[in-house]
């Protein structure tokens, strides 16, 4: 199955919908709601993309789906301290690749904190995972959280 989405002007959308179905057998699924792990909202004023069901599983995935949330993704003033090697690499990995994809998607308030964790991803010591945890913690928190695109009518 392919899927594709159409985005622009409701008279191209349909100039296209038409072309597409000429050519190939196809399904119109109407109004998107969710596309690669990103749910989304839309009315006449705004367009809304989150990831909190990406996130729930994220939290469940790496056992934090309890874990009590924190304000901030990243403590201020953070100094790296030497501690002993994390031992399950591969779980690290993952967990900032999880987070990352957050970053890149729908969550640019991790950025920043997802950078730092990133630059351990060779040599992660368990004070690099407490890091990735507090990141998991603060998404606990803040899960819900959109962003919000609305069409400016000044622009052209």
């Amino acid at each position: 199955v392919d899927d594709c989405l159409l985005v622009g002007e409701e008279t191209d959308i349909q100039r296209a919908k038409q072309i597409l179905i000429s050519q190939f057998k196809m399904k119109d699924l109407g109004e998107i709601k969710l596309i690669i792990g990103i749910q989304v909202e839309r009315d006449e004023e705004s367009t809304r993309i989150f990831q909190t069901r990406k996130i729930e599983e994220m939290l469940t995935r790496f056992g934090m789906q309890d874990c009590r949330g924190v304000d901030t993704p990243f403590p201020p003033n953070y100094q790296r301290v030497q501690t002993k090697p994390f031992q399950d690499q591969t779980k690290y990995r993952e967990a900032v690749g999880a987070l990352n994809y957050l970053a890149v998607c729908t969550r640019p308030d991790i950025s920043y904190a997802v950078s730092q964790i990133s630059k351990q991803m060779q040599n992660p010591t368990e004070e690099d995972w407490i890091q990735v945890k507090r990141i998991m913690r603060y998404l606990q928190k803040t899960k819900d959280t959109k962003l919000v695109y609305r069409a400016d009518s000044k622009s052209t």
